[in-house]
């Protein structure tokens, strides 16, 4: 399952700011509204929605680490399963 950014195309202006700042092409412009038209390639990097003067891109998840008091370990690192990043 893929949590793709969520453009809410009754706020978008079609600025074109989200197609400039985005790194793999992934937001373009069609018929003056902003879409995922390569949604394969978007790498949830949060910088369409962080540019967004109308705040007309969200992401419909954030990755947040709670802080600990131990570093995990290699066999904890294993279990996260990270593939090849």
């Amino acid at each position: 399952m893929m949590f793709l950014p969520v453009i809410n195309l009754q706020r978008c202006v079609a600025c074109g700011v989200c197609e400039a700042i985005c790194p793999t092409k992934a937001v373009t412009l069609e018929h003056q509204q902003a879409i995922l038209s390569k949604p394969e390639a978007c790498t949830f990097c949060d910088r369409c929605e962080a540019a967004c003067p109308t705040e007309a891109i969200s992401r419909s998840f954030a990755i947040r680490f709670a802080p600990s008091s131990q570093p995990l370990t290699k066999a904890q690192l294993g279990q996260l399963n990270l593939g090849d990043r």
